[in-house]
């Protein structure tokens, strides 16, 4: 059993509620409580930062191996409900995750198509290239193998941090 969608907003000190740059980050397995270190850091360069609490989707404080491969698509689906809410007056949000966060935004940018092969029970599956030209399976599987990094590399490279 699962629960409703909870999303933290930190905002950067002193801001009267104008646009400033909003980066959705996504916790690990761990859960949401070792990210909110993270989310304050980037609060205080001065970013808006949604924290939501995907693991609670599923009823889950931590995530072991199991949980994430039989409950990844719910929590992607999270990621798609919490980004369309995200005020975009500064533009559009960086997303950011680590460890199973970074999956999961990569899931969300890059989301492979899987091809079941019809009604043919006994076709092999295949991963095939997204038809408007984005990365398909392959560089979805690239990238999640780089996920902590792409997700620091974004954050530092994007938004001039450290």
């Amino acid at each position: 059993a699962g629960g409703p969608l909870n999303i933290e907003r930190l905002c950067p000190a002193g801001n009267d509620g104008g646009a400033t740059p909003v980066v959705v980050l996504l916790s690990g397995a761990d859960g949401i409580a070792p990210a909110r270190a993270e989310a304050e850091a980037l609060a205080d360069l001065g970013l808006t930062v949604v924290l939501p609490d995907l693991l609670a989707l599923t009823g889950h404080e931590r995530a072991g191996f199991s949980e994430i491969g039989r409950h990844f698509e719910r929590w992607s689906e999270g990621v798609a409900a919490c980004l369309a809410h995200v005020d975009e007056r500064a533009g559009p949000p960086a997303l950011a995750g680590r460890s199973l966060g970074g999956a999961l935004a990569l899931a969300a940018a890059f989301p492979p198509v899987l091809d079941g092969g019809g009604d043919d029970e006994d076709a092999p599956c295949a991963l095939e290239q997204r038809p408007d030209g984005a990365p398909g399976a392959l560089g979805f599987l690239l990238l999640l193998a780089f996920a902590p990094v792409a997700a620091l590399l974004l954050v530092a490279g994007f938004f001039g941090g450290c």
